[in-house]
């Protein structure tokens, strides 16, 4: 089996089409655990009504960050394979599918999903063009769109501010691969002006 943490906080405007996106996978052996992050707005309202199209459980907490959000709900996977995603993402349908058939390889140790822009417009291709040039120069795996194996997981740290990079190097150093996955498509809501680019 595998398992699918997400993180929610205040996602009102994003949570239904990430779910959305979910529900369509091609390959449905996963459950999905949903941690609120202290959520005040609508946003656990709307994922209630998907209650009954998942394996879902849902993890309360006080608003604590993502990092630490993140290390509960993977503290929490029953899963062989943990993916971790973000709210403001949505994912093809063999996204899941295609993301774990690497873990056929037992070097495999972390795979990280291929993020593009939700939108088509030139500052979309212009955000592309660079995670293109960025990917083929990085050692380590983003967690909005990471997939390892269980046994991993109590080396995610809760402190660091990147601790989706130090997961990578740690696991690397053990001696397993760290590889983006081409085939499996996440598109992500990157801010659409250059204002919100830069902050």
């Amino acid at each position: 089996m595998i398992s699918v943490v997400l993180c929610v906080y205040n996602e009102e405007n994003n949570i239904k089409e990430c779910l959305e996106s979910l529900k369509n996978q091609s390959y449905k052996d996963f459950e999905l655990i949903i941690v609120n992050d202290g959520s005040t707005d609508r946003s656990m309202k709307m994922v209630k009504k998907y209650e009954k199209e998942f394996r879902m459980r849902i993890i309360n907490t006080e608003h604590i960050g993502l990092r630490k959000a993140r290390y509960l709900g993977v503290s929490e996977a029953e899963g062989d394979i943990i993916i971790t995603i973000d709210a403001d993402e949505t994912f093809d349908k063999n996204f899941i599918k295609n993301l774990i058939k690497n873990f056929e390889n037992e070097k495999t140790g972390i795979v990280g999903g291929y993020i593009q822009n939700y939108e088509k417009n030139w500052i979309a291709k212009g955000m592309n063009s660079l995670r293109e040039l960025f990917y083929s120069n990085r050692d380590w795996i983003s967690g909005g769109c990471m997939a390892f194996k269980r046994e991993f997981r109590n080396l995610l740290s809760t402190e660091k501010i990147g601790a989706d990079v130090d997961l990578s190097w740690k696991v690397k150093k053990m001696g397993y691969e760290i590889l983006v996955e081409k085939r499996a498509l996440v598109y992500h809501k990157d801010p659409q002006s250059i204002s919100g680019i830069i902050k």
